[in-house]
């Protein structure tokens, strides 16, 4: 089994929230890709989970090989359920409460787009409580067989994390950036400004990302403010790494 590199973004605002985001995660390469994402703030949770539409999509929090108990999300053919473990080789149970709210369902060129929201605390015992200030998360995943209806996965469609908790703790100068630079307006209807503030700008550039990894565009910024045209991209999620030096930071930027 892989292991999962998280890229942890945490910056403190003027209001002093915080706010963590996985950047992109790529599950599984082969039989039409998986990927997810998760963002964490003051506010609750977010999950991105993108793969094909032939097959159920599910991701646990803090799981440690599928423990009775562990916390997973799965949509599937009969929509977005809030689930428990209940053990290897068992299928996990619906849970009394679903908190979760399922925001976009997209479906385009064989390829689902599922975009879920919840507070940091569920309504069962057994929710995973998310933490904005958390430097890393133990992920399980797992998808169909080919198929949407919620079964077995098969050996070659899940990853149970080793049972070893994973993540990226950023370093003083990436945390130095991510509480620095600002991203503005968001969302961007015609164009978006990066300010440094007062962070060393030189040698930085900012690389902007589909919700499936692929890169869109690669900007210089050449200024401590720069602005960039944003009038042709699509509407949707992007991913934006803003790059100085030796720092980096990934922030999400809504198109509108």
């Amino acid at each position: 089994m892989k292991k999962i590199t998280l890229l942890v973004a945490i910056f403190a605002m003027c209001t002093m929230s915080a706010q963590i985001s996985t950047g992109i995660i790529e599950f599984s390469t082969t039989n039409g890709g998986y990927t997810g994402q998760i963002d964490v703030d003051d506010a609750g949770v977010t999950v991105t989970l993108i793969g094909p539409d032939t097959r159920w999509l599910g991701i646990g929090f803090d799981s440690q090989n599928m423990a009775s108990g562990d916390d997973i999300i799965s949509f599937d053919s009969t929509g977005l359920n809030d689930r428990q473990f209940l053990g290897i080789a068992v299928e996990p149970s619906v849970d009394p409460g679903q908190d979760w709210t399922l925001v976009t369902n997209d479906v385009s060129g064989g390829t689902r787009t599922i975009v879920a929201t919840r507070g940091l605390a569920g309504t069962d015992a057994n929710d995973f409580t998310f933490d904005p200030m958390a430097t890393s998360i133990l992920i399980a995943w797992a998808r169909g067989d080919n198929t949407l209806d919620f079964s077995y996965h098969g050996g070659a469609n899940r990853d149970d994390g080793d049972g070893v908790p994973i993540g990226f703790t950023l370093g003083i100068f990436d945390q130095e950036l991510a509480q620095k630079v600002r991203m503005y307006p968001n969302p961007s209807v015609s164009e978006t400004t990066i300010d440094f503030g007062d962070f060393n700008f030189q040698d930085s550039n900012a690389k902007i990302y589909s919700v499936l990894g692929q890169l869109v565009t690669e900007v210089p910024l050449n200024q401590k403010s720069s602005t960039i045209d944003t009038s042709s991209l699509p509407s949707g999620i992007y991913l934006v790494t803003i790059t100085a030096g030796d720092s980096s930071v990934t922030k999400r930027l809504m198109k509108q």
